[in-house]
């Protein structure tokens, strides 16, 4: 097979995409942001079914090993688009797809370094999910695009949907396509699609920045789907195939999103939503979280006041002392009911207050089973408005950033379970626990485990108080000791650094679903809503570079109905 050296890469890849034949795509309009949204939906639909989690994986010890990452199956029998930097010739992996009833084996086939461009085909496959491919010729700057791959935060693999747009072409000196759609580790190789659900390219590599993110062209693909097919890794660019005109041709939408939504923001006066969200500060004004008001009157109106109103928000993001905002004063509000498990605090105040969402018209809203897929906008005061999508299905988000922390290392020895490992500086350290110490009982129920005692911690979140009682040589021993919140080690990587960094707290939470709304951790306890201003939930913690957290519908009323009979 002929091969051609890299000092002719720049030069043979303007040749290949820059000298394609002039395609005009046959272009449809969209002239508002509700008609947007029922396209975008539908198009969504096989683009998730096809695409995949994939991993590394031993045939023998049936165990994942090495990186975990993302592709898109664009054929029936099993041919899989992913990254060069991820996809390795000849490597078997493990394919999981969002809704089949098995797993499936990989092997890896064609990979261009140069491109960051790699191919793995299924095998004993057919009928699979496949997304069609799309071209990357006519893309236009500002057009509509998606992503769905498998983000490396969620410790169980979870297909996750961003919203956004073409930002940047590709060009002579940077083959790159750039897109704000976001993305982070584990998104690597997962699919790019345009509006009508086609793949445009893969996703590859960020930069600092939240807009830089950057994806293979498709067309890259199409290039080189000969030599892409055949189980090599390429040092060099393979010869390539000839793109037919009809190969590139697809319909289009000339859309402007951005457009869009400042059009449907003035015509449906989303900003007047604002009213909901309340600040709460520190006693030097720093602000520490939003709060939405709520009311429990079914006669009560935006326009009107009301004794019986309600503020929900985020709890461990208020300590002892904390004011709420009203009228441009400082206001000492009352503690109604803390829920440390589900992070969220109901406070009352004395004063009338204007504007809160009714509990039976948000009890009447649609069900969160309809929630994947929907625009969410966050709104703020000052016409502030942080747009989004709903990246997945409500759902329960382990972790432990919400669990307390005790720095103890257990093991069990025929009937009693010991201390291994006290961690230096930890919580069990200053409480005096040292090794070979005997476990008894925690909180009052004997320790029948390691598993059992960790399980039990784990329950309880920072700044819990538990009672530990161990022997020693013999002699009993009571300990209270203080959790603390779980030390998490420095990352220097480029998906960690952005503007406002992730909520302290950040997982373990019920009925929540994700989107993709930089929201910042103090703006956390505000509003969600959708295209008809109706109530979709509330910021809940931002959990990582492309992920903000938010409690569903089902879950506000879950909670005030919990909060108002306990208190």
């Amino acid at each position: 097979m002929s091969k051609i050296q890299f000092p002719h890469l720049v030069s043979l890849l303007t040749f290949l995409l820059f000298s394609v034949i002039s395609l005009v795509r046959a272009q449809n309009s969209i002239s508002d942001l509700n008609t947007f949204e029922l396209k975008y939906r539908q198009s969504l639909k096989q683009a998730y079914e096809a695409s995949v989690f994939i991993a590394d994986y031993d045939t023998i010890s049936k165990k994942l090993l090495g990186p975990r990452f993302s592709g898109v199956v664009v054929s029936k029998d099993g041919l899989i688009l992913t990254a060069a930097h991820t996809g390795q010739t000849d490597r078997v992996y493990l394919v999981r797809f969002p809704s089949q009833k098995r797993d499936f084996i990989a092997i890896g086939l064609g990979r261009i370094a140069l491109f960051d461009a790699s191919m793995l085909k299924i095998e004993h496959a057919d009928n699979l999910p496949f997304a069609e491919l799309g071209t990357s010729a006519n893309l236009q700057v500002s057009e509509p695009c998606f992503s769905i791959a498998y983000a490396g935060s969620f410790a169980i693999p979870r297909p996750v949907l961003r919203l956004g747009n073409v930002a940047e072409l590709n060009t002579q000196t940077n083959p790159m396509l750039r897109t704000t759609c976001l993305m982070e580790p584990g998104d690597s190789g997962g699919g790019l699609f345009d509006i009508n659900g086609k793949v445009i390219g893969i996703r590859s590599n960020i930069l600092k920045n939240l807009d830089q993110n950057f994806d293979v062209p498709i067309d890259i693909f199409r290039q080189y789907w000969t030599a892409l097919q055949q189980a090599e890794n390429y040092q060099f660019l393979p010869k390539s195939d000839s793109l037919s005109r009809s190969a590139l041709e697809t319909e289009s939408y000339n859309i402007n999103l951005q457009e869009l939504y400042e059009s449907h923001f003035v015509k449906s006066k989303l900003s007047t939503k604002s009213i909901y969200n309340i600040k709460l500060v520190d006693k030097k004004d720093s602000l520490l979280a939003f709060g939405t008001k709520f009311c429990i009157d079914k006669r009560m109106r935006d326009n009107k006041s009301t004794d019986n109103t309600y503020i929900i928000s985020k709890s461990s993001s208020l300590p002892d002392e904390f004011f709420v905002i009203l009228k441009g004063k400082k206001v000492s509000p009352t503690v109604i009911y803390r829920d440390k498990k589900a992070d969220l605090v109901l406070l009352g105040l004395k004063q009338k207050i204007k504007g809160a969402i009714n509990m039976q018209e948000l009890s009447d809203l649609p069900s969160d089973k309809e929630i994947f897929g929907s625009l969410t906008f966050s709104i703020f005061e000052n016409n502030k408005i942080v747009t989004g999508t709903a990246g997945t299905p409500i759902f329960t988000l382990t972790g432990s950033t919400g669990s307390g922390y005790l720095g103890l290392g257990l093991r069990d020895d025929s009937t009693k379970t010991l201390v291994q490992m006290v961690v230096p500086n930890s919580p069990a350290s200053l409480a005096g626990f040292e090794q070979n110490d005997v476990i008894q009982e925690i909180d009052g129920q004997t320790v029948l485990s390691a598993s059992a005692f960790t399980n039990e911690v784990q329950l309880h979140v920072p700044n819990d108080t538990i009672d530990v009682v161990y022997t020693r040589l013999g002699k009993k021993h009571t300990a209270k000791v203080v959790l603390a919140s779980k030390p998490v080690p420095k990352n220097n990587s480029i998906a960690e650094q952005f503007i406002g960094g992730k909520s302290a707290r950040r997982d373990n939470f019920e009925n929540i679903f994700i989107h993709d709304a930089p929201i910042l951790p103090n703006e956390c306890g505000s509003i969600i809503i959708n295209t008809k201003g109706e109530i979709l939930g509330i910021n809940l913690a931002r959990f990582s570079r492309t992920t903000t957290v938010a409690l569903s519908k089902d879950g506000i009323l879950h909670f005030l109905d919990k909060a108002l009979k306990k208190s």
